[in-house]
């Protein structure tokens, strides 16, 4: 399509067309894998995750929601964000957990009264916790989430990861 062209025909050296000749764009030519609002609807949601973020004191984040608590548990002493830490990665042993982003990227110095490590587990039961205490009189908020968590598992790939584990 004119992407490429041959200075020389004996010597077939091929040179990248950048403008020198003619090229052709041919549009629509076969039906399309993804449809094109859908294309739309995802580069949306990738150049979101790709925002970088300014917090209060003027420092840059990235955004991200890998993990379910991602961007929601701050610290109380620096107002740091905590972030997912894996300890004795390869092994039998490995524990997930959250720490301050402060003190782990800064050291021990910049935030001393943090906690080392949340495990996740006692996060993830802690919260089950406060939602049970929360919808224990209304069935109405209960209705509502169930209604919601079916919702996103119908829409995203979470149903086929969670079988494949």
């Amino acid at each position: 399509m004119g992407k490429t062209y041959v200075t020389n025909p004996i010597s077939k050296k091929r040179l990248t067309n950048l403008g020198e000749k003619g090229s052709y764009y041919v549009e629509n030519n076969h039906a399309p894998i993804i449809l094109t609002d859908e294309f739309q609807k995802a580069q949306d949601i990738l150049n979101k995750r790709g925002e970088t973020i300014m917090h209060k004191d003027k420092r840059w984040d990235k955004y991200s929601r890998h993990y379910p608590f991602s961007s929601m548990i701050y610290c109380a002493f620096c107002e740091s964000v905590y972030s997912r830490r894996t300890l004795y990665s390869g092994t039998d042993y490995k524990k997930r957990g959250w720490s301050c982003a402060n003190a782990v990227k800064n050291g021990k110095k910049e935030c001393p009264d943090s906690i080392s490590k949340v495990d996740e587990r006692e996060l993830e039961q802690a919260f089950v916790e406060a939602f049970r205490l929360m919808c224990s009189d209304s069935k109405d908020i209960i209705t509502e989430f169930l209604q919601r968590v079916e919702t996103s598992l119908n829409e995203n790939s979470y149903t086929k990861e969670l079988a494949s584990r």
